[in-house]
């Protein structure tokens, strides 16, 4: 009798923490590269994919060592992806900068827009930073690959990394989203708004929490 396949949105959710299999962190970069390829608020928009993958890098492997990478699905092709770190380790650091590899992105976008990326990142932390506390835990990352979307694939990943942050003696998940559009989905699964400001290249930036 034939195996019946899984939907995304039946995928068993895993937290993986460091070291990370071989090749893992690569596939978790895939995936987010693809999930905002075409987002045109992500931050290194108009980037190849290779540029997309070494900027999502950072966050991957931060969540590996300092709080939970959440994968659904197989891990070695991952639908959906989760980074999630303490609020006290949020920002990227030249050190994880390095460690990733992201010093390549410099003849991958150019300096204007490298310049550009590294402008807007630290923008976000700024605002980030007024609503973060060490006892929080701060969503850096969620995407879902454009072939698993529209399965509900998004909200158990949130739900995933508010467990794993819970379980971790943290008190709240503080996400960012740049779309105006996220911000009614994350309030109907109980986030509170907390800020939005606008920013360069005149996107706002939301900042939601809720109770781990």
């Amino acid at each position: 009798m034939p195996t019946q396949r899984r939907r995304p949105g039946d995928e068993p959710v895993r937290v993986l923490r460091a070291p990370l299999p071989p090749g893992v962190g690569d596939a978790a970069a895939r995936t987010l590269a693809a999930a905002f390829a075409d987002d045109p608020t992500a931050v290194g928009v108009g980037a190849g994919p290779g540029a997309r993958r070494l900027l999502v890098r950072v966050p991957v492997d931060a969540a590996a060592h300092d709080g939970g990478l959440l994968l659904s699905g197989d891990p070695a092709r991952p639908s959906g992806v989760a980074a999630w770190v303490r609020g006290g380790r949020r920002s990227g650091g030249l050190g994880r900068v390095l460690g990733t590899g992201s010093w390549r992105l410099l003849p991958a976008l150019g300096p204007r827009r490298l310049l550009r990326v590294v402008r807007d990142a630290a923008a976000t932390d700024t605002h980030v930073a007024r609503h973060v506390t060490a006892d929080d835990a701060y969503l850096w990352l969620l995407g879902v690959h454009p072939g698993s979307q529209g399965h509900g694939l998004g909200r158990r990943l949130v739900q995933a990394a508010r467990d794993d942050a819970r379980a971790a003696g943290l008190h709240r998940l503080v996400l960012v989203t740049h779309r105006a559009q996220n911000v009614p989905v994350y309030r109907a699964m109980g986030f509170e708004l907390l800020d939005d400001t606008v920013l360069s290249r005149g996107h706002t930036l939301h900042v939601l929490a809720r109770k781990a």
